[in-house]
């Protein structure tokens, strides 16, 4: 099997040094929880720094968003 590099230090060494090819890597957190700045990172380093085809993709629980009956 491919090992590939996450392109980010500290991710890579949290995730166990290398991620196989084409995993999928799942990631969650609430607001302020930095997301969006590993968002950058992910896309500007893989895709700038290395020439690589990342994907990025976000979701939102609608549940947050139920409004209660009075």
């Amino acid at each position: 099997m491919y090992r590939d590099s996450t392109s980010i230090p500290e991710f890579h060494e949290l995730i166990g040094n290398e991620a196989l090819d084409n995993d999928v890597i799942l990631l969650k957190g609430g607001l302020e929880s930095g997301l969006a700045t590993f968002e950058v990172q992910f896309l500007y380093e893989g895709v700038i720094g290395n020439g690589e085809l990342k994907a990025y993709m976000t979701m939102e629980d609608k549940e947050a968003h139920h409004f209660q009956p009075r």
